[in-house]
């Protein structure tokens, strides 16, 4: 979980000399392939044991942050979007199901990673191309060689999906692939927008009905309905409708902490302007939940620890922001900015008190009561997903420092 510095809400994240959010997830998807292809080697030979559809779930819930939250699709780069916002919120919640609950949608699981994969190389290729005709010279030589067999290989993975070629295909097949993203990230870095799918990200905000959400808030809101959604499969499981894995839960929540660091500079200490120290150190939270994704049991219980961690810093550096927060509202003369700010300071206390409960049961599981832990994960989640809709409606960026 990451904090909040409102004052921080608003700092651009620039295509322009800033972080092209299309280069991080070229780097991020590479990172994910290369560690993929190289552990598939141990995992064929016997060596470990692996999760097939946790993975496929994992590559699914990355796909859709793309999609929901950037516009990035596989059939071409639309911006930011509504219909998109809930396509992607949707996909998510449809990966998790997958990924917490295990032998449940893994079929299906699969075959929409597979339509991912094709549609690179049967939708967004031959668009490549047909623009490469009409204007070679808009697109570097460098970048159209690796480009191109991406979105081949890409193809090649999704027909070995739905024809269950030989497993050990995928090896040369993603270590390639791993490697002509991490090239492509680094190319795109250098070109900026000139590249094809290149999505400059701004601090605009997102209409949802009647409300504006910034970035920030958005992915604020996709933990929040993740934390409610985790509730709803442990109802489940206890009825026997569903199995669940709590360890996954955790590594799903790193994975979502990852995005909030690597993309809006969200940390549980305080909320930083973008850069690349921040964007690399949430690739390698990414990149440490893959790994987990693909071994279960491996690192899980350091994961699970590493949420815990981070809830209590939230909650500790969040409340040091809320006593600032409370003696700004008390200095403002009685209105409807002084009872909003109020709001904004209790709902987060509240928010901050469960993140507490939450990150210590983490951390000593076992001891507070299941039925406690359940409720405390249901409330904080709908505490966490009001407030997402609270932080853009403050006046001035600096006009109150909290959040979760």
């Amino acid at each position: 979980m990451a904090a909040t510095d409102q004052s921080r809400t608003d700092a651009p994240f620039e295509s322009d000399g800033g972080l092209p959010v299309n280069a991080l997830f070229l780097i991020l998807f590479g990172c994910f392939n290369l560690i993929y292809g190289v552990l598939l080697i141990p995992i064929l030979n016997g060596s470990l044991r692996s999760d097939n559809g946790a993975t496929n779930a994992m590559f699914v819930i990355a796909f859709a942050i793309m999609i929901g939250f950037l516009g990035m699709t596989p059939v071409g780069s639309f911006g930011e979007s509504r219909l998109l916002f809930v396509i992607g919120l949707a996909l998510v919640l449809f990966g998790s199901v997958a990924f917490v609950s295990p032998g449940t949608l893994h079929r299906a699981m699969r075959y929409v990673l597979a339509a991912m994969l094709l549609a690179l190389g049967l939708i967004r290729l031959p668009m490549f191309l047909v623009r490469l005709r009409r204007s070679a010279s808009a697109v570097p030589i460098s970048f159209r060689v690796p480009y191109v067999l991406m979105h081949v290989l890409c193809l090649l993975i999704g027909l070995q999906i739905v024809f269950h070629w030989p497993d050990w295909l995928l090896v040369p097949e993603l270590v390639l692939l791993g490697i002509c993203q991490l090239v492509l990230g680094g190319l795109a870095v250098r070109l900026g927008p000139a590249v094809p799918g290149a999505v400059p990200y701004s601090a605009s905000h997102l209409l949802l009905g009647r409300m504006k959400m910034s970035m920030r808030s958005q992915l604020m809101l996709l933990l929040a309905v993740t934390m409610v959604f985790m509730a709803v499969m442990v109802v489940l499981a206890v009825m026997r409708i569903a199995p669940y894995e709590g360890s996954r839960a955790s590594v799903e929540f790193v994975f979502i902490t990852a995005m909030q660091v690597m993309l809006v500079g969200s940390t549980p200490i305080r909320d930083f302007v973008p850069s690349w120290p921040l964007a690399i150190l949430g690739m390698v939270m990414a990149s440490a939940a893959m790994v987990a994704s693909i071994l279960p049991g491996l690192i899980d219980g350091a994961l699970g620890a590493a949420i815990g961690v981070s809830n209590l810093l939230t909650a500790g550096f969040g409340s040091v922001h809320l006593v600032g927060a409370a003696r700004r509202a008390r200095a403002l003369p009685p209105g409807s900015s002084r009872r909003f700010l109020w709001r904004i300071v209790i709902v987060s206390a509240i928010t901050y008190g469960l993140l507490i409960i939450f990150g210590f049961n983490l951390l000593v599981p076992d001891v507070i009561p299941g039925t406690v832990m359940l409720a405390v994960l249901l409330l904080a989640g709908c505490a966490l997903g009001w407030l997402s809709t609270l932080l853009d409606k403050i006046p001035k960026p600096g006009a109150a420092a909290t959040a979760a």
